[in-house]
């Protein structure tokens, strides 16, 4: 599904224009789950800042395409991921933690996080698949969706042997539409 959202282009000379550019939302999700296989990997370059970690992606295959997903905290946390496209917001997730134990004590638990991640269907890229197990470990994606571009819900990997809960996520996210850009996705249209 494609829509025209308008975008701003600096100029040389210090002004702007305005430009409007074809959204694919198919493409969208490929370019999501891409950066969510890509933006944490060990040799990502991580950017920390005090108790901030941020991890920026783009790639050549998706040109006018950012992500960044910035979080504070370690055992509590609190983060966002943002996907720009030609320099517009066009989607933010909104996300909050707790490592009830910690994923660092638990490798198994750790890798199959990023193996949930990296699962995720295409055309729900948002998080992780519904469910998906790793040796004594469990993730759960419990979510649910409003529309194609809203979603709520929350990630939790239990230990399957005493069925305890060692990491839980709650996040809610949806791409950005406004009355100006005129996004149609799913059984919505906003026009102006």
């Amino acid at each position: 599904m494609e829509t025209t959202i308008k975008t701003l282009i600096n100029l040389k000379n210090g002004g702007e224009t305005e430009m409007e550019r074809t959204f694919d939302i198919e493409e969208f999700h490929k370019f999501l789950k891409l950066a969510k296989q890509n933006a944490w990997t060990p040799d990502a370059e991580v950017k920390k800042d005090d108790n901030l970690r941020r991890v920026d992606f783009t790639s050549e295959d998706y040109p006018g395409y950012l992500y960044w997903d910035e979080y504070h905290g370690d055992i509590t946390f609190v983060g966002n991921e943002v996907i720009m496209y030609y320099g517009k917001v066009v989607w933010k997730n909104s996300y909050a933690g707790i490592e009830m134990e910690l994923l660092d004590d638990h490798p198994d638990g750790k890798y199959l996080l990023g193996l949930a991640l990296m699962e995720a269907p295409i055309k729900y890229s948002y998080r992780g698949p519904r469910e998906i197990d790793y040796n004594d470990y469990k993730y759960t994606c419990m979510s649910m969706r409003l529309r194609d571009d809203y979603i709520t819900g929350t990630d939790t990997i239990i230990r399957k042997s005493d069925n305890r809960p060692i990491f839980t996520l709650s996040y809610g996210g949806s791409l950005i539409r406004t009355y100006d850009d005129g996004i149609t996705t799913g059984d919505a249209s906003v026009k102006k």
